[in-house]
């Protein structure tokens, strides 16, 4: 029996969420020794690459609502939240990760940090510029 295309998609999509999931949760609470989790004093580079970071996820946050305002223009692509995501599914989602970045960021210990940061700013740059290059606009 085979699924039609969109199906398929959905398969993947969900499952790239679990594994997602899961690997962050393993990253967090199996992956780093429990003495790890020295909750290290942040340093003024910390809190500048965590500021870059939230600015950007917030740019990022209001050009995904502009995608959740425009379905017949637009699609998203992350599989968090679906090809066309509700308005409030965008907010729970960007909501959450603007919580949950910084709470990972303070566990890491602090020679870890600049390296979580960069990846998270450097991905999160990626999707404002192609939302850009795309004619998003920031849609609060």
């Amino acid at each position: 029996m085979c699924m039609n295309p969109k199906d398929a998609l959905n398969v993947v999509r969900n499952a790239v969420q679990k594994t997602a999931w899961m690997a962050i949760l393993w990253m967090v609470f199996v992956g780093v020794p429990s003495n790890s989790f020295a909750f290290d004093e942040w340093s003024k580079r910390d809190y500048t690459l965590q500021a870059t970071w939230t600015v950007l996820h917030i740019v990022d946050w209001g050009q995904t609502l502009d995608i959740a305002k425009n379905p017949d223009k637009f699609h998203e692509n992350n599989p968090f939240i679906g090809e066309h995501p509700s308005v409030s599914k965008v907010n729970l989602y960007m909501g959450s990760s603007t919580i949950i970045n910084p709470l990972i960021t303070h566990v890491l210990p602090s020679k870890w940090r600049p390296y979580f940061q960069g990846l998270s700013i450097g991905v999160t740059t990626g999707c404002v510029v192609n939302n850009y290059r795309l004619g998003l606009n920031i849609n609060f």
